[in-house]
């Protein structure tokens, strides 16, 4: 049960992340200024056991015409 709460967060903490940073720079069909895009939006860890330490690299593309400044990232 441990284990699977830990999926669980590792997920959920991720997902809020991505929907923070689409949130963040928003969507248009013709962009003037950054445009942040997320080629993998969620990275599913699988079965965590307890004290275990994991991480994942996302990419983050700038498909803009101007320069994307990351200002703060917070996890869910």
């Amino acid at each position: 049960m441990i284990g699977q709460h830990s999926r669980l967060t590792a997920v959920l903490a991720i997902s809020v992340v991505s929907l923070f940073l689409t949130m963040t720079v928003g969507f248009a069909d013709e962009v003037n200024g950054p445009l942040l895009v997320l080629p993998e939006k969620s990275f599913d860890f699988g079965y965590v056991p307890q004290n275990t330490s994991i991480s994942h690299n996302f990419v983050l593309k700038n498909e803009g015409t101007d320069s994307l400044f990351i200002l703060n990232i917070k996890p869910g």
